[in-house]
């Protein structure tokens, strides 16, 4: 079945000091690398911005790709309640900007979850017993939940996982010494990001 693909790109980036989403991974910025991975799963790509705080995209991506901008403050939650909203397809990848060791493989294997277990609203990588929201896979009608959680002032991810019936996939944290589910938050981890796996 087809799916779309969100790039979380809203964050204020304050432990990093910059503007994360530019900031280079062996050469290329944090959004370009997180754009053609989102491209690699989907035609349908869409990248969530807070308002005023698009990102620069390169000119050959721009043309492949829909930015959509929160509504209201809220964080992640905010820009999956606008993202989810304008998704063309069911099921949408959701990639956050700062996660450059991310494949396809691991992104496959959430899509492979929602598609084994029809009734879910959703799958998540597991860490050690705990469900992790990004990267995650969700189906649009998760959307009017999260609204309503928003309107209630609830602005937690994990909150939300809490809520709906969602499918662990757990993490195999081990593969490539684990920098497939690194963030880049600070210096150090973009010293991580770089090395060669």
């Amino acid at each position: 079945a087809p799916i779309s693909a969100i790039v979380l790109a809203g964050g204020e980036s304050r432990r990093m000091g910059t503007d994360k989403r530019s900031v280079t991974v062996n050469g290329r910025p944090l959004i370009a690398l997180a754009i053609d991975l989102a491209a690699a799963m989907s035609n349908d790509v869409i990248v969530s911005c807070r308002q005023g705080f698009a990102p620069e995209i390169d000119a050959d991506q721009g043309r492949s790709v829909r930015l959509v901008f929160d509504r209201r403050e809220g964080g992640p939650l905010a820009g999956l309640e606008t993202s989810l909203e304008a998704a063309r397809h069911d099921l949408a990848v959701v990639v956050p900007v700062d996660m450059p060791g991310l494949t396809v493989a691991e992104l496959t294997a959430l899509v492979e979850a929602v598609q084994a277990f029809p009734d879910t609203l959703g799958a998540v990588f597991e860490f050690d017993s705990v469900l992790d929201p990004f990267p995650g896979v969700y189906r649009r009608s998760v959307q009017p939940t999260i609204t309503a959680r928003l309107d209630a002032g609830e602005l937690r991810v994990r909150g939300l996982l809490a809520a709906l019936e969602i499918v662990g996939v757990p993490a195999d944290v081990n593969a490539r010494d684990g920098r497939a589910f690194l963030n880049v938050n600070t210096q150090a981890d973009l010293a991580r990001a770089e090395m060669e796996p």
